[in-house]
């Protein structure tokens, strides 16, 4: 895996960090630049080589593009310095260090176009960097020309020779800062092998002692080391060569140095040291890219390979060979588990299925471009713990190729079996449930039938003695006697009708019923739980609105259904009591400012005995036959109940009535 390179970790620096690893590096820009200007001062020369440039160039990268501006200007300033001290005169340096400072932006905008990091990691960005320092380069050395032509200098030759230095510089320096190091690509011993074969092919061909234009001798080796070496190895043996020639063609050796054409001998060295440096550097870019992606694809494979081998599944990939033979081409640890007794090995430890085995006979009959599954091992059908499918492919470059899957059917089969021991449990449950509900059914409706007759006796005897007390105080005891019978006949009524389900009980056919004296008498009855709780009661229902029922069963309805909404109102509430008439029926409404029922529990609430769990823990008083009571009475008098939410909390009960058929005329209102 690549590392950042120096340009991306001074970028990554914060604060004063920062700012003095750019300072330092301007700093060193100047030492350099003045170390070229002295030795050749004076108004009308010009530095053979500059790389300044290419240090100034590294700092602008190591900015970030906010800081870039100041960074340029800032390489500027010491430019302007360095040429007042070669006394270059104040205009040439003004133009100079202005043109220097534009050259170094160009270089790193162009070379980080798109806000991408600064670097060389692979062609497109080598090629953005050469970009930028053509352009760079260009630039700086037409403004250094033009500054040297105000001065009376000649303006082309100087344009040539200024764009040749600092394009040589910018391509030799600056890469060293925006190379990331890579882990070693080849031993350290054949890098300095090939190091010291480098130099030598630069000795043979540029001593002094030799005549022959041999400078193509280094470049093989340079081409090498790019395939072969790191990027940054790659590119520091191209910088020792060019420093080998340069040192080798001023002491009078190489071609360059006996050179007599238009081109300046310096010039023909640094379009030598361009030429290299370019080309050393889209191999080793490319390369570089190259050896990433390959290490990102060796990556994956271990890591399908990982996940291959650790896969729950089993996996093989399984190719008919022309004497149609089975060989497997991949199996997982899985696969060979299952089918150890199925897989036999040839020479060369090639794996293959065995011809005569339940597998091969299997596969045969999957067709090209089809598939099948089959239990595992075969013999034992649907109770196996293996699922195999295999499908067949055609391919031109295989032959025919089987892909087999291989499912681990035992945690389903465990699953299974635990379900199905408590599905049965849970069946038994139900059984012994639907037994005791039964038997408390036949209870009840035995109770209270038990019940009825000596209650019956209690009343006709209770009655025979009214006709016969004398006294105020006898009179008064029997009363107590009869009210209290009727209100355990009442009881037991009830009771009855619960567990009477499938008969309604109508000795008698419903007959029309002045609703709103019901609804009176129903309130009288409950008045007392009404003012202890300090409800207030609003009715709204025509005096005339006639329904047809049982007297008895729709006080009872009514009466359950404001005991209900009494008992679950905050004290202090309001109850709302509405009747109307339309679309041939009549629709009563009880609404409370409780809280509510959950839509979970509305239809359970209508079971007998069923309370729900927030009742319960409420300790709301009851026995949970109300509703189903009320329910069975108004399905016997041919009415319905519908449970929902009030607007503003709480329940509302809706009862619809059959109007009497004198009635049945349309009507939109109440009456």
């Amino acid at each position: 895996m690549a590392h950042s390179n120096i340009a991306s970790r001074v970028r990554d620096l914060s604060g004063w960090r920062h700012v003095a690893a750019l300072a330092a590096t301007l700093f060193l820009s100047f030492v350099v630049g003045l170390g070229s200007v002295l030795p050749v001062s004076g108004p009308s020369t010009l530095s053979w080589w500059w790389p300044a440039v290419g240090i100034g160039a590294a700092a602008a990268l190591m900015s970030s593009p906010a800081l870039r501006p100041f960074v340029s200007l800032s390489y500027g300033l010491p430019i302007l310095a360095v040429s007042v001290l070669g006394e270059r005169g104040l205009g040439i340096a003004l133009v100079g260090s202005a043109a220097a400072a534009l050259e170094v932006y160009l270089v790193a905008t162009i070379a980080t176009a798109h806000s991408e990091p600064p670097g060389v990691r692979d062609l497109r960005a080598a090629g953005r960097f050469v970009l930028g320092a053509v352009v760079g380069s260009a630039v700086g050395g037409m403004g250094i020309a033009a500054g040297v032509a105000v001065a009376g200098g000649a303006f082309f030759p100087v344009v040539a020779a200024v764009a040749a230095s600092h394009a040589s510089a910018i391509l030799i320096i600056t890469p060293l800062v925006l190379i990331a190091r890579e882990k070693r690509t080849a031993p350290w011993r054949l890098s300095l092998g090939l190091t010291l074969l480098t130099l030598a092919s630069v000795a043979v061909a540029f001593l002094p002692a030799g005549e022959e234009p041999l400078g193509f001798l280094p470049v093989p080796l340079l081409m090498y080391a790019a395939f072969t070496q790191s990027m940054r190895m790659a590119y520091a043996q191209l910088v020792l060569t060019i420093i080998v020639v340069s040192a080798l063609t001023a002491y009078g050796g190489g071609a360059f140095a006996d050179s007599s054409g238009v081109i300046r001998v310096v010039s023909l060295l640094q379009l030598y040291a361009i030429t290299l440096a370019v080309t050393v550097l889209f191999v080793a870019a490319a390369q570089s890219h190259q050896r990433r992606l390959s290490d990102q694809r060796e990556g994956t494979r271990r890591l399908l390979n990982e996940g291959f081998a650790r896969a729950r599944s089993g996996f093989a990939i399984l190719s008919e060979e022309t004497d149609g033979a089975l060989a497997v081409l991949e199996i997982n640890p899985m696969a060979t588990s299952v089918l150890a007794g199925e897989l036999s090995t040839a020479s060369k430890s090639r794996l293959f299925v065995r011809g005569n085995g339940p597998l091969r006979e299997f596969t045969r009959g999957v067709v090209a471009g089809g598939s099948d599954t089959t239990a595992w091992p075969i013999e034992e059908g649907e109770d196996a713990l293996f699922r195999v499918t295999v499908e067949a492919l055609d391919r031109s470059d295989y032959g025919r190729i089987y892909l087999l899957y291989i499912e681990d059917l035992s945690a389903l089969r465990d699953a299974e079996a635990v379900m199905a021991a408590r599905l049965e449990k849970e069946r038994q449950v139900v059984d012994a449930l639907r037994a005791i509900n039964r038997q408390k059914d036949e209870f009840v409706a035995s109770v209270s039938h038990e019940l009825r007759t000596p209650l019956t006796s209690i009343s006709g005897y209770a009655e025979e003695l009214a006709d016969v007390a004398r006294s105020p105080l006898e009179r008064d005891y029997i009363a107590v006697i009869l009210r209290n019978c009727e209100r355990l006949l009442e009881l037991v009524n009830n009771v009855l009708v619960a567990a009477r389900r499938q008969s309604p009980g109508a000795d008698a056919a419903p007959e029309p019923v002045i609703l709103g004296e019901v609804i009176d008498h129903c309130l009288l009855d409950v008045r007392y739980s009404i003012a202890s709780r300090d409800i207030a009661v609003e009715v709204d229902c025509a005096s005339s609105l006639r329904v047809v029922a049982h007297t008895s069963d729709l006080a009872r309805v009514i009466t359950n259904l404001l005991t209900n909404a009494v008992k679950f109102s905050p004290r202090g509430g309001r109850l709302f009591i509405h009747a109307t008439r339309a679309d041939g029926a009549v629709t009563m409404t009880v609404r409370d400012q409780g809280p509510g029922i959950d839509p979970e529990e509305r239809e359970r609430v209508f079971e007998p005995f069923y309370r729900s769990p927030g009742t319960t823990r409420s300790g709301v008083a009851g026995t949970g036959l109300g509703l189903a009571i009320t329910r069975e009475l108004l399905a016997g008098m041919g009415a319905t109940i519908r449970l929902d939410d009030a607007p503003d909390g709480g329940t509302v009960a809706e009862l619809t009535f059959p109007l009497p058929p004198a009635d049945r005329v349309p009507a939109t209102s109440a009456g």
